[in-house]
């Protein structure tokens, strides 16, 4: 994942520090948007396929396929089964509960889709629509991170219904954690609509970031 060239200065003393977040993201329903995938293809649209129209009707109706389930790994606690699946652009079935067979959803380990957290990313994007905070401790317009990440989330929130929050997650380096900005998380799949992706990746796009470049994280508490 590439980093962002910064455009608003941000305060040196906000920028070594991150605001503090709940680890589970509340989610709702959000508006409908026709943004480019960012590399994780909605199931429903992989779900859903036409038939010919028949002689009595003009229009075909969707019909949803029956989607296959494979057994769910035998993850290992000590083990690197899941933390060799992640990072990736796109979630493995193996960590997919649309594509899986299991008893109770949190069988599945945790993973969260977002981004390597970057400061200025964050205030670029809240300074378009107004919601950057300027630290009090500069005098040359700098903003602050803290209040503006905090500012950021509760608006973003408002707005969409997507809680964006602050995860500790393994990182390329398998045993090395690092902190990202998370958008949702693999075992809300099921219940995730498509146009509640859609406006996760337009909100990539907004930030600067190509198709690809969010990614799919384990959560740091998993050691599977």
């Amino acid at each position: 994942m590439s980093s962002m060239t910064p455009q608003p200065p941000v305060s040196p003393e906000a920028s070594s520090s991150t605001a503090s977040a709940g680890r589970s993201c509340m989610l709702s329903e959000s508006p409908a948007s026709s943004g480019a995938s960012h590399g994780e293809q909605p199931d429903s649209e992989l779900a859903v396929t036409r038939e010919p129209a028949s002689s009595s009707s003009s229009t075909s109706q969707p019909k949803r396929k029956v989607i296959e389930k494979m057994p769910l790994p035998k993850f290992m606690i000590g083990g690197y089964l899941a933390r060799n699946l992640l990072p990736a652009s796109v979630l493995p079935r193996q960590l997919n509960p649309v594509y899986l067979e299991y008893d109770h959803i949190d069988d599945i380990p945790l993973a969260w889709y977002g981004i390597e957290w970057n400061g200025t990313v964050l205030v670029n994007y809240a300074q378009k629509y107004g919601w950057a905070v300027l630290s009090q401790q500069s005098k040359l317009g700098a903003y602050d991170i803290v209040p503006t990440w905090d500012r950021l989330r509760r608006h973003y929130y408002a707005k969409h219904g997507i809680l964006m929050c602050i995860q500790d997650v393994w990182g390329e380096d398998m045993d090395q954690i690092e902190k990202i900005v998370s958008f949702y998380n693999n075992r809300e799949m099921p219940s995730w609509t498509k146009e509640q992706r859609y406006v996760v990746f337009d909100t990539l796009t907004e930030m600067g970031y190509k198709p690809g470049e969010a990614a799919w994280f384990l959560d740091g508490r998993e050691h599977l």
